[in-house]
Order: structure tokens, then sequence, then C-alpha cells
């Protein structure tokens, strides 16, 4: 009876050992996850901005530090990184399927206190 209790008492530490590796590894990989999330959410926003500026030069808005040229067939569209880091989070952007297209909408970012405002404090 003694051997048997040492036993069992064996298998619950064990056990526990066992949980308690896979609630770190949980962890870690929940970190791992968050961390790649914001970074592609920082990618996100970099891109959004980027194609702001592009698509805004060509339709014609002379944006400071946005410049075209062509070089043997290609265009090649410079934009300063100021200009970027200005454009970062200024909008919003939606693509939509019509037909055979697509259609990019840029809207004008809310200001976060107004984005809290509308849809109150959800934390």
């Amino acid at each position: 009876m003694k051997r048997e209790k040492k036993n069992a008492g064996g298998l619950r530490v064990e056990e526990r050992r066992r949980y308690d590796y896979m609630i770190a590894w949980r962890e870690r990989y929940i970190q791992k996850q968050q961390e790649l999330l914001e970074g592609r959410e920082e990618e996100r926003a970099l891109l959004l901005a980027l194609l702001s500026l592009a698509f805004g030069k060509l339709i014609g808005d002379s944006g400071a530090g946005i410049s075209v040229r062509q070089q043997d067939g290609d265009v090649l569209l410079q934009i300063q990184k100021e200009a970027v880091r200005e454009a970062l989070g200024r909008w919003q952007l939606q693509c939509a399927e019509e037909g055979e297209a697509y259609v990019l909408t840029f809207r004008p970012a809310k200001a976060p206190e107004s984005a809290e405002a509308e849809h109150g404090d959800q934390a």
C-alpha cells in the first residue's frame, strides 16, 4: 500500500511538471504571436502610408517629398522618409470588388479621441 501511494505521488509530481511545461510553452507561443502581430500592424501602417502617397501623386496631388521619373521604360516613384512619417496613421483604406475591378477608398483616419467618443471605452 505504501508503494502504491509513493507511485501515485510520483505520478502527480510528473503530471504537474508536464502541465507546467505546457503552460509555459503556451505563454511563450502567445508572446511570440503577439510580437508577430504587432510587427504586421506596423508593416501594414507603413504600406498604407506609402500607398496613399503614391496614389495621391498619381492623381495629381503634388505632395512634398515625392518625385516621379522615368528610367529605361520604368516609372520610379521616390518618396522621402519624412513624407512617409507624416502620412503614417493619416489614412484608412477600404477595398471592395465591383464587377471586374477593385475599388480603393482612402479616408482620413479618425483621431483617437473622436474614435473613443464614438464607440465608447471598450477596454
